[in-house]
């Protein structure tokens, strides 16, 4: 007795893919399988049997060319439908607690009206504003106490507006450094008396016995800062000149050790 095929009874010697396709030949097809099979068969014919269509090829639709049944979108998108899908997805991340943890969650049902892609509250908290006299109030004393001035009482002296405090301090620093590197007594006394000169200008005179003092020990600093850089020079190498120039600096560091 020849061999059936389980689930098709009486049908004998019958293979798999034979038994799917006499299987398939009494199904009933909606609407949208019959478009396939006449879009791959070409026109219908009720004669022509669904054997032979399957046979000459694939039913699987062109994914590309036809639109999904149950929704009606297209796998061919806009760049402005990408952008809006993208700004919703972006959006759904930044309200998110797992993408933008924070310490309390308040659930209120409601959704802000426009998202700012560039502001991002949960991860970054808001610097505060700072007041643009306090900054320059606080650059003016970081200069103050790299010329070894005392900021409290420099506030307290100079009365005066914050800029032009500000570039007071700033002005006697520059020359102050063209100082450090002049070779010459004379380039060391023209700016020494410069600073002096344009100092005391800026100020009213209650304040001049205070800076008077502050530009003494300034320059005081400076003789005794060239006078070790020669002396650490002259150990290396000998120079009649440098050495001439150590006796000067003496003199300067003794006349305003004095006052």
């Amino acid at each position: 007795m020849a061999d059936q095929v389980p689930g098709i009874p009486g049908v004998p010697n019958m293979a798999g893919q034979e038994a799917a396709i006499a299987g398939a030949a009494a199904a009933n097809f909606t609407g949208q399988e019959k478009k396939v099979i006449q879009e791959r068969g070409g026109e219908a014919d009720e004669v022509r049997a669904f054997t032979q269509v399957l046979k000459e090829g694939p039913l699987t639709a062109d994914i590309e060319n036809i639109e999904n049944e149950e929704s009606n979108a297209t796998p061919q998108h806009t760049p402005a439908e990408l952008k809006g899908r993208r700004r919703d997805h972006r959006r759904m991340l930044h309200h998110s607690p797992i993408y933008a943890p924070r310490e309390k969650v308040e659930i209120t049902n409601v959704l802000p009206d426009k998202y700012n892609e560039e502001a991002d509250t949960g991860s970054k908290p808001k610097e505060p504003k700072t007041n643009p006299e306090t900054e320059l109030k606080e650059e003016t004393a970081a200069l103050a106490k790299e010329l070894k001035f005392n900021p409290t009482e420099l506030f307290k002296r100079l009365e005066m507006e914050q800029k032009q405090l500000h570039y007071l301090i700033s002005r006697i620093k520059e020359l102050h450094l063209q100082r450090l590197v002049t070779e010459k007594r004379e380039a060391f006394t023209k700016i020494t008396e410069q600073i002096r000169q344009e100092s005391l200008a800026s100020v009213k005179k209650e304040a001049f016995p205070w800076l008077e003092e502050q530009l003494n020990r300034l320059t005081l600093g400076a003789a005794e800062y060239k006078l070790k850089l020669l002396q650490s020079l002259e150990k290396l190498e000998f120079d009649q000149e440098r050495h001439n120039d150590m006796f000067w600096l003496v003199k300067v560091i003794e006349y305003y050790a004095s006052k």
